[in-house]
């Protein structure tokens, strides 16, 4: 997983799943919220991404932008 936190916009990218009863598999997905973004919250400090939701919804995507 990596996170994005240089903009107001936080992107959460996952880069594999890890089923409990398998191995690793390689998936490229996006966290997101109902209107396709997540925000950080202005008192965040430089490098880091304090969100105002503890959950939000994840898409499967070809490839990141």
């Amino acid at each position: 997983m990596s996170r994005s936190t240089s903009t107001t916009q936080v992107v959460v990218r996952y880069y594999e799943a890890h089923p409990p009863d398998g191995d690793k598999i390689p998936i490229c997905a996006v966290a997101r919220l109902s209107k396709g973004q997540l925000r950080k919250r202005p008192d965040s400090k430089p490098g880091t991404a304090i969100l105002e939701f503890s959950s939000a919804g994840v898409d499967i995507v070809e490839s990141y932008r």
